[in-house]
C-alpha cells in the first residue's frame, strides 16, 4: 500500500479514519492540532486536455481512474464516476475523444495529529484486527477543493477515413485550431451520402460550479463552452473532490506486511483487468449486433447475443470476485479464476466503401434530382449553365448533358460535371390596361412619344410600352426590376444623366432596343425580348455601380419563380450600403434585380449583409459578402411552416466590383 495517495472526494473530513480495502472512511482515531491552506503557494492550477483514446483502460487512466490513481477496488464500485466511465459504452469500433478540465485551489492539510485515547488503547493492548476494524489502515491528512469536468464524445461512421477526419476535427476544436463549428458542417457534409452516414453521443461530468454552471450540456459547441468556462466556475463554486490519505506509518502504527499488501494488490488488479476486458468484449459485440450495417461477414444474431451472454457472466464473476477481496473476504488474496469458458472469438470486420462508383445517368433529370442522386453516390456535381432559355414555355434546368457519361465507373469523390439551361424571371403574364390586352414580357411594345420616369439613381427598362403618353393619373406598372406606380410629380437627375421623364421616341437612349414606332401594340414586336430585359436590367446596376465606382459591389438577382407574393420584412447591412435599393414586394412570376457596394468612407472593409422577403407560410432570406479581402460567399435561406412546399438555390458570382450574386425560389 502507498504511503500517501490522493483519491476521489467522498465526504471526508480531516482526522477520520481510512478503510484501504473497502474504500471507505471509518471511525476517527485521531485528534486534529490545526487545519490551514498551503500559504506559501496559495494559487489555482488547471489541467485541460482533449484526448482521442484507443483502450478502456485509457479511457479510465483520462477520467483519473486508474489502478494507480484510486489505489482500492471498492473506491470504483460506489463511484458516479465510476458509473459515468462505464455509462460511455467504449468499444473499439467508434473512435472516443475525451474532454477534461481539472481544477484545483489551494490544498488544505492537517497538523500536529494525535491519537485519541481509545484508539491508543487499542493498540498498547496489541489488539490490531479492532483497531482496523474501529479506525482502518489510514487517515484522511488533507482535502483538495476545486473542481473536474469531463466530456466524453463517441463518433462512428460507416467510413473510417471520414470517421478518422471528424474525431481530428473535434479534437482540433477543442483545442482552438479550428473556428467554431467546423466538427459541425463537416457531420452535416458527412451525412449528405449514405457511403460516409455517421453519428455522434456526448456524456459530460461535472463536480464544480453551481445553478445554471452545472445544467447539462447537449450540442458539440455548449460542452466546448463549458469546457472553456469550466476553471471560472471552479473558482466561484469550488467542491472536495479529493481526499489525500496517509498510511498511519506516517504516526507511525502498526501495520500489515509490505508482502501482505503486494498480493492484495497483485490480485486486486487481476480482477479489474479481467473485469474490463470482459466488458469490451461485451460492449464489441452490443455494438455489431445493434448497427450491423458498419460491419461484413457478422455471424448469426443468436450466435452474437450467446457470446454477449457469456461476457456478461464473465464480467460480474470478475467483479463479484473483486468486491469480495477488496471486503477482505477472501484470504490469502487469489487471483481470478473465470467460472465458464469464454467464447471462441469474433472477428468484426468493418465494411470497406468502394474505391469506386458507377456515374448514374441524370440527362433528362431536373437540376436538383440529378444533385441529389449524384450525392447520395458520393460524387461531387459541378453546375454550369449552357444559356438562356430561348422561351418561357421550356422546362427550367432539364439537365441536357453530363460528363462523364452515365455507366462509366470513376474514383468516389470525383467531380461530374451536369449542364443545363436557365431562363430569366419567368413565367407567363398577361395583363389589361385602357381594354387593350397585354402578351407577356417576350413581346415589346412600341411608341412614338411615353412618358418615362427616373426612378432612385437610373432609368431603366419596362417590359411593356403602351403607345403615346401614358395618362397622368395613378397605375401599377409591373416590371422585372421594379413594381412602378404613376405619375411621378418629381425626379432627381444625377449629374451628366439625362432626366428622361417625357422624352419622344427619336431621342431615347435604348432606341437600338425599341426600333421603329407603331401606331397599335398588335404590330410588329422584337422577340426574345425576355433575355434582353434580363441582360438590360444587370447591365443597368452595372453602370450604376461602375459610376459610384467602389472597391466592392455586387448585383443582386432574386427570382421569385412562384405564383405568390413575397413582401420585404427587413434587411440588415452589415458593411456598405444600397447603391441600388429593393423594392418593398416582389410579383408573381417575377424577378428583382438590385445591388449593393462598399461605403466610401470605410477603409479595408467590403459589402455583407442580408434581406428577407416573406410569403404565404415562408421567410426568405438571402446573404451575400464580398469582403475587401478573401472570396466571395452567399447563401439563401428559406423557413416557415410551409418551407417544404418549395426549394432553392443560389450562385455566388467571383470579383471585387460587379459580382453578380444569383438566388431563386421554386415551388415543388
Amino acid at each position: 500500500m502507498q504511503q500517501i495517495y490522493l483519491k476521489e472526494f467522498n465526504n471526508e473530513e480531516i482526522g477520520m479514519g481510512f478503510n484501504s480495502l473497502s474504500g471507505k472512511a471509518v471511525g476517527t482515531s485521531l485528534d486534529v492540532g490545526e487545519i490551514t491552506e498551503n500559504k506559501v503557494a496559495p494559487g489555482m492550477q488547471v489541467q485541460s486536455e482533449i484526448t482521442i483514446i484507443n483502450s478502456h483502460e485509457e479511457l479510465m487512466n483520462k477520467l483519473g481512474m486508474s489502478f494507480e490513481a484510486q489505489g482500492r477496488y471498492g473506491a470504483f464500485s460506489a463511484s458516479v464516476k465510476a458509473n459515468f466511465s462505464e455509462s460511455s459504452s467504449y468499444n473499439s469500433t467508434s473512435t472516443f475523444l475525451v474532454a477534461r478540465c481539472i481544477v484545483t485551489n489551494s490544498f488544505i492539510r492537517g497538523r500536529n495529529f494525535r491519537v485519541k485515547p481509545e484508539a491508543e488503547a487499542l493498540l498498547k493492548s496489541n489488539r490490531f484486527d479492532e483497531f482496523s476494524t474501529a479506525f482502518g489502515d489510514s487517515f484522511v491528512r488533507g482535502l483538495q477543493t476545486g473542481g473536474e469536468f469531463y466530456c466524453i464524445i463517441r463518433v462512428t461512421s460507416i467510413d473510417t477515413k471520414k470517421q478518422s477526419e471528424l474525431g481530428a476535427t473535434l479534437q482540433a476544436e477543442f483545442n482552438g485550431l479550428v473556428g467554431g463549428g467546423s466538427f459541425k458542417a463537416q457531420y452535416g457534409e458527412a451525412n449528405s451520402s449514405s457511403l460516409t452516414k455517421s453519428e455522434y453521443t456526448a456524456t459530460m461530468y461535472q463536480r464544480g460550479g453551481k445553478g445554471e454552471q452545472i445544467k447539462p450540456v447537449i450540442e458539440i459547441s455548449e460542452a466546448l463552452q463549458r469546457y472553456r468556462e469550466f476553471p471560472i466556475f471552479a473558482l466561484q463554486n469550488p467542491v472536495g473532490y479529493e481526499t489525500e490519505i496517509a498510511s498511519y506509518n506516517t504516526i507511525p502504527l502498526p501495520l500489515p506486511t509490505p508482502e501482505e499488501q503486494e498480493n492484495f494488490n497483485l490480485a486486486l488488479r487481476d480482477a479489474r483487468e479481467k473485469k474490463l476486458y470482459y466488458i469490451q468484449k461485451k460492449n464489441d459485440l452490443e455494438f455489431a449486433f445493434r448497427k450491423p450495417e458498419f460491419f461484413e461477414d457478422l455471424p448469426a444474431p443468436e450466435i452474437l447475443q450467446d457470446a454477449i451472454n457469456a461476457y456478461i457472466k464473465l464480467s460480474i464473476a470478475a467483479m463479484e470476485h473483486g468486491a469480495k477481496l477488496s471486503r477482505g473476504e477472501i484470504k490469502p488474496p487469489t487471483l481470478f479464476s473465470p467460472p465458464i469458458n469464454e467464447p471462441v472469438p469474433i472477428k468484426l470486420k468493418r465494411i470497406t466503401p468502394p474505391t469506386h462508383v458507377t456515374v448514374p445517368n441524370v440527362v433528362g433529370l431536373p437540376w436538383y434530382e440529378a444533385d441529389s442522386l449524384l450525392k447520395e453516390r458520393g460524387l461531387n456535381p459541378k453546375h454550369h449553365v449552357t444559356g438562356i432559355l430561348p422561351n418561357s414555355t421550356e422546362k427550367d434546368r432539364i439537365v441536357l448533358r453530363q460528363e462523364p457519361e452515365g455507366g462509366k465507373d470513376i474514383p468516389r469523390g470525383s467531380d461530374v460535371q451536369i449542364y443545363y439551361n436557365r431562363r430569366f424571371g419567368g413565367g407567363h403574364r398577361q395583363e389589361t390596361f385602357e381594354g387593350i390586352s397585354w402578351k407577356p414580357p417576350l413581346k415589346l411594345y412600341r411608341a412614338t412619344y411615353r412618358q418615362i420616369p427616373y426612378y432612385g439613381h437610373f432609368s431603366f427598362l419596362y417590359p411593356y410600352y403602351y403607345p403615346g403618353f401614358i395618362a397622368a393619373h395613378p397605375y401599377v406598372h409591373h416590371s422585372p426590376i421594379r413594381t412602378v406606380v404613376y405619375p411621378y410629380s418629381m425626379s432627381y437627375p444625377i449629374p451628366g444623366i439625362p432626366n428622361y421623364y417625357s422624352i419622344p421616341g427619336e431621342t431615347y437612349p435604348y432606341k437600338a432596343i425599341l426600333g421603329e414606332a407603331r401606331d397599335t401594340p398588335e404590330e410588329k414586336v422584337a422577340e426574345g425580348f425576355l433575355t434582353a430585359a434580363g441582360e438590360e436590367a444587370v447591365n443597368q446596376v452595372k453602370n450604376i455601380l461602375g459610376t459610384i465606382n467602389a472597391s466592392r459591389s455586387v448585383i443582386l438577382i432574386l427570382e421569385n419563380n412562384t405564383n405568390m407574393k413575397l413582401r420585404k420584412v427587413r434587411e440588415n447591412l452589415q458593411h456598405g450600403g444600397w447603391a441600388v435599393t429593393p423594392v418593398w414586394q416582389i410579383l408573381p412570376v417575377s424577378t428583382l434585380v438590385f445591388g449593393a457596394m462598399s461605403a466610401s468612407w470605410s477603409i479595408g472593409t467590403g459589402t455583407e449583409g442580408s434581406i428577407t422577403y416573406a410569403g404565404e407560410g415562408i421567410e426568405l432570406t438571402i446573404y451575400w459578402d464580398n469582403p475587401y479581402v478573401g472570396s466571395n460567399s452567399c447563401n439563401i435561406q428559406l423557413t416557415g411552416p410551409k418551407a417544404s412546399k418549395y426549394y432553392t438555390n443560389s450562385e455566388c458570382g467571383s470579383g471585387n466590383q460587379a459580382a453578380q450574386m444569383r438566388y431563386e425560389l421554386y415551388p415543388r
